[in-house]
């Protein structure tokens, strides 16, 4: 965790001060540290440009991208394809095969890729829509708050509208004819739930709070709250030193 929390920071400096001392290093300790049991981190480093090339930020999104191509990652593409799974990495060549539910063994170049898809995490309701549509259907059956909560999360602005996360339910999960049953019971335990709030009105707005702000928010939230870019690398310095004191 140490390391998503700084990398978030130093992903800020690379935006606001691409040269600053030690940044190119930092990033690479990170993703190295981050993926010490990925076999093919390194081939992913070079491609990406983030040892030597011009653009760290532009170096960092890549990488980030390319981890995403690993076999059993989901991945959508919003304006055909749908939702796909990644079958296949060739990293010599830096193709990517995706089997989308219409478009089976699907190669593409990781570049192309990069820029047409988007990850879908594990949980997204997409991704389980996509090859786990029973293990939802249990969920809507065992765990209701969870099933929300996933759904709601899967929104990406932690918000959605109850006719909305009816819409998405029933595509596929509760039959239609049972959603004013299966929400009235649901509701009632949601209410009980401190991470959701339901709004008021015939069509209420159903928010996910998400927990105490973070290390990396606050610190985030430090570093930008600094007059210059001198006290903002001082302010990275001894956070990297706070955390290899204190793994």
């Amino acid at each position: 965790q140490k390391w998503d929390e700084a990398l978030a920071v130093l992903k800020r400096l690379a935006s606001i001060a691409p040269r600053s001392s030690g940044l190119r290093q930092n990033l690479l300790k990170i993703f190295r540290a981050k993926n010490v049991a990925n076999p093919t981190i390194e081939s992913l480093i070079k491609h990406s440009g983030l040892e030597g090339g011009p653009d760290i930020a532009k170096a960092v999104k890549l990488l980030e991208t390319y981890l995403m191509f690993t076999p059993g990652a989901y991945v959508e593409h919003p304006t055909g394809w749908g939702v796909g799974i990644v079958s296949d990495v060739d990293l010599e060549n830096a193709f990517v095969t995706i089997d989308f539910r219409e478009q089976k063994a699907h190669q593409l170049t990781m570049d192309f890729a990069h820029s047409i898809t988007k990850p879908l995490w594990i949980e997204h309701l997409k991704a389980m829509k996509y090859d786990r549509i029973e293990e939802l259907r249990s969920i809507s059956e065992t765990d209701q708050v969870r099933l929300v909560k996933i759904a709601v999360l899967s929104r990406g602005e932690r918000v959605t509208t109850v006719r909305d996360l009816r819409d998405a339910l029933t595509d596929g999960i509760i039959p239609v004819k049972d959603w004013s049953k299966w929400w009235t019971k649901t509701r009632a335990k949601v209410k009980r739930d401190n991470n959701i709030k339901i709004g008021a009105g015939n069509n209420p707005i159903v928010e996910v709070t998400i927990r105490e702000r973070s290390f990396e928010e606050m610190s985030a939230t430090q570093l930008l709250g600094l007059p210059d870019l001198t006290i903002k690398i001082g302010f990275l310095r001894d956070l990297f030193r706070d955390l290899d004191a204190h793994p």
